[in-house]
């Protein structure tokens, strides 16, 4: 599991560059099994090249696009606010591109092999070896928010809306966009909660009891069971949240 932070400023970090025009700001990293979330900057300008080619990976890959423009076909073309979420030994990548600066939130238990099958009988996302998934793969445009679902809060109020953009089946692990209304309060949890909790601040800002603020690219990873101190939203904030496991 990623390591626990209560707050990061993403705009603190330096782009680290990993290869010609590829860049990343780690968020958080489990040196023992690999699992990390990251921010990775594509310019093509400079040579950045996704793999164009069909591929596939032993474990996920979630992706979720802050600026820029991608695909993996060359037929749906992913913007701000796009999701991607790619289960392992899914087969992908048909015909990639990334033709301006991209900027992404990156997601995977551990860094990512490619594999290239042989022989590809259609070019649409397919599993290799007949292998299955309880949490579908997902190439998600987010609508607009008036029609995400409205999210109520425990006195049975509105307190934002929530929007999915995927979810394994059984064990409910997902990631989902939850814009948060301004003077929402929540009390302090002692207990914490039942699971992980990830988030990265899209806008908006949260103040904490303890002065702590978070704004715009602020990330956190909260373990189960760990406590949480009140919050309460100062700006209507958008939150990109990953949950579960």
């Amino acid at each position: 599991m990623r390591h626990h932070i209560d707050h990061l400023s993403s705009d603190a970090l330096p782009w680290d560059k990993l290869s010609s025009g590829v860049y990343c700001k780690m968020l958080n990293f489990n040196e023992d099994s690999g699992d990390r979330t990251a921010l990775f900057r594509f310019v093509p300008e400079e040579g950045a090249n996704p793999p164009s080619i069909p591929h596939y990976h032993t474990v996920y890959e979630e992706l979720f696009i802050l600026e820029g423009k991608m695909t993996f076909d060359h037929k749906t073309w992913l913007s701000d606010q796009s999701y991607v979420y790619h289960p392992p030994y899914l087969v992908h990548g048909f015909k990639s591109a990334v033709p301006t600066e991209t900027i992404f939130i990156g997601r995977s238990p551990r860094n990512l092999d490619f594999n290239y099958p042989k022989a590809i009988a259609k070019d649409e996302p397919f599993y290799i070896d007949n292998k299955t998934s309880t949490r579908d793969f997902a190439y998600t445009k987010v609508p607009i928010e008036n029609n995400w679902p409205v999210l109520i809060g425990p006195s049975q109020k509105t307190i934002g809306r929530r929007f999915v953009l995927s979810e394994d089946k059984l064990s409910k692990e997902g990631s989902c966009l939850i814009r948060f209304y301004k003077g929402l309060t929540v009390p302090v949890r002692e207990s914490g909660y039942e699971t992980y909790n990830e988030g990265f601040i899209l806008e908006g800002q949260v103040e904490a009891e303890d002065g702590t603020i978070w704004r715009k690219g602020d990330y956190w990873f909260r373990h189960p069971g760990k406590p949480v101190q009140a919050l309460k939203v100062t700006e209507d904030t958008l939150v990109y949240s990953s949950t579960g496991g």
